[in-house]
């Protein structure tokens, strides 16, 4: 039921900004991707595409796809079949009060053959069954899956007939906007018949200018809370922040799904950590609190570690390094005896990390919060196991990092930017991070921009490549040349690239870190 997604490149992906709308839609040049009920790992549809003439001909998408409002993560899609006789343009929501997408859809015939219109709707799985029916005295297709959730298909304008089932398990429904210059069609979801058909017809009720500024109205009073930049954010900056909340378990608060729509399991901290420093960097503290709050009370086993989600029953230094620096930066003092010095504890056991500087900066953020909170005894054990760690794995440790590694050790704070070692490597690889040049990849980029920062220079051309890379792709890729798009590493990337230019400064740098090891260094073998 849950399969891993196929699809690499999303043009974008939404849902409404609320904890009650349990509906995720992903856009492809094919109209619709995935689309989702109840939460991110359970696609109920694998794509939604139109079809010209006698359903064989599918419409693609015609230009790029664009948000409807700025600060909203409702898209319009213009579509064309290949020899131009008919195309459409679609609006793409979910009702913020119901289980259902809705489309808004302006069909557009281009030549006198362009024939009619047809609905190719892809099923996950092959386990289903269709019977057509009526909702609210409109007819309407009524899908059963074999697990029991129903989905319902209804439009303002009639269905028509025959529906059919294409030999690769696609519903081929033909529709008859007649004369209307546009019409709603919704997908409603419910456990049984008669509760999917109410979402249908509650949704269908409603007017769409109603259902589509209302869903708008919530995604920009979520913007509006946003850290601004003084006001000069750009819009990728805002999207971005919008997609990391959009794949929030709405079922489950707190908890993350490992990154696109029906990808399965929970993320890991280490691959939320970019995505929750971006949230904190732009003013947003609530989901960051939340996925402490989840990670505290379902993640952290009896030893004080945290679990890794692949990694079965045995805790992760890594993971626990993580939440330890998170709870830091989100000054939770109060959860210190009960969450966070059992968690030091268990690193302190543990010897260390892969990365050794995770590990470092988290004993460090540690003896903060125990300092905070009069525990004087912990805090000096956590600053010498920090030390002893930095001496033998670090200035002493018989592995070279390498360029990318030494300059993260920067960013978190164990080295300084000017250090000989870090400067030398960089001679060696002078193009690492540089646009056009290396390997390619947009987090490479963000990382030499935050080295460079600290260095007191200017990082404007390193925002302007990254930012050229979206108006190309859309959404940020994984490297230059493409891969996965969007890549919510690239994006959480750029968010805290924005916000470091604004403060100077790396905005994840921990300042007791950089304090203790950056600001004065211990001698460099």
């Amino acid at each position: 039921m849950k399969p891993p997604s196929q699809i690499m490149h999303r043009l974008g992906w939404g849902t409404a900004q609320n904890h009650h709308s349990k509906v995720w839609f992903t856009l492809s040049e094919a109209a619709l991707g995935e689309i989702c009920y109840p939460d991110l790992s359970s696609p109920r549809f694998r794509q939604l595409q139109w079809t010209g003439a006698d359903g064989a001909i599918p419409l693609q998408s015609a230009q790029q796809v664009e948000p409807v409002e700025e600060r909203s993560l409702a898209f319009r899609q213009l579509l064309r079949d290949r020899d131009r006789r008919f195309g459409l343009a679609q609006t793409v929501i979910t009702d913020p009060l119901r289980q259902s997408l809705v489309l808004r859809v302006q069909p557009e015939a281009l030549s006198a053959s362009s024939g009619g219109l047809h609905l190719s709707l892809q099923p996950t799985g092959g386990n289903h069954r269709f019977r057509t029916g009526s909702v609210g005295g409109r007819q309407a297709v009524f899908l059963q899956e074999t697990e029991g959730s129903v989905t319902v298909l209804a439009s303002t304008v009639p269905l028509g007939s025959p529906v059919q089932v294409t030999a690769k398990g696609s519903l081929s429904i033909p529709i008859d906007p007649g004369e209307e210059a546009e019409f709603t069609l919704v997908l409603s979801f419910g456990e049984t018949e008669a509760k999917a058909a109410e979402e249908a017809e509650g949704t269908l009720r409603c007017p769409w200018p109603e259902l589509l500024e209302s869903y708008n109205r919530d995604w920009q009073l979520y913007c509006r809370k946003l850290n601004s930049l003084e006001g000069w954010a750009p819009p990728l900056y805002y999207r971005s922040l919008m997609l990391f909340r959009a794949l929030e378990d709405k079922q489950d608060p707190g908890s993350f799904h490992s990154g696109f729509p029906g990808e399965t399991g929970e993320s890991s901290i280490q691959r939320l950590i970019p995505l929750l420093t971006a949230f904190w960097a732009a003013g947003e503290l609530q989901t960051p609190k939340r996925v402490l709050k989840h990670l505290l009370s379902r993640r952290q086993q009896a030893d004080g570690g945290f679990l890794h989600p692949s990694s079965g029953e045995k805790s992760s230094p890594e993971e626990t390094a993580c939440a330890v620096w998170l709870a830091w930066q989100l000054e939770a003092v109060r959860l210190f005896e009960k969450g966070i010095r059992p968690a030091a504890d268990f690193l302190v056991r543990s010897g260390g990390t892969t990365p050794p500087e995770t590990g470092i900066a988290a004993l460090v953020c540690a003896a903060d919060l125990a300092e905070s909170r009069g525990d004087e005894a912990s805090a000096r054990r956590y600053r010498e196991t920090a030390d002893r760690w930095l001496e033998e794995q670090i200035l002493r440790g018989s592995e070279s990092p390498g360029v990318k590694g030494l300059i993260r050790q920067v960013r978190m704070g164990v080295r300084p930017a000017g250090d000989p070692v870090v400067r030398t490597a960089l001679e060696r690889e002078p193009s690492f991070g540089q646009p056009g040049t290396g390997d390619g990849r947009l987090l490479s980029i963000g990382e030499r921009a935050h080295y460079e920062l600290l260095l007191d220079r200017d990082v404007a051309s390193y925002l302007s490549a990254i930012e050229t890379l979206a108006e190309k792709w859309g959404l940020l890729p994984e490297t230059e040349q493409g891969g996965i798009v969007p890549d919510l590493a690239a994006h959480a990337e750029y968010v805290r690239l924005l916000v470091s230019q604004s403060w100077g400064t790396p905005c994840d740098l921990a300042p007791v870190v950089a304090e203790r090891y950056a600001d004065h260094p211990p001698t460099t073998s």
